[in-house]
């Protein structure tokens, strides 16, 4: 019998996050080392969101502000 392989979300899901300004993947930090933006993650996915987004694109959750 083949193992299922577990789905992974947030931060480790597929290619990992990018910045939603300059494109760079990014890791953990709050701000791009690329362009210096700051940055906020989906309340429920954990994927890097845009400042002014009010869904995530990702799980379509509402963001609060």
């Amino acid at each position: 019998m083949k193992a299922k392989k577990k789905e992974t979300t947030g931060k480790t899901a597929g290619k990992g996050c990018r910045c939603p300004y300059c494109e760079t993947e990014v890791s953990c930090s709050p701000i791009c080392q690329a362009c210096g933006k700051a940055m906020r993650r989906c309340v429920k996915c954990l994927n890097v969101i845009s400042d002014d987004a009010k869904v995530c694109p990702s799980c379509g959750t509402a963001q609060k502000k």
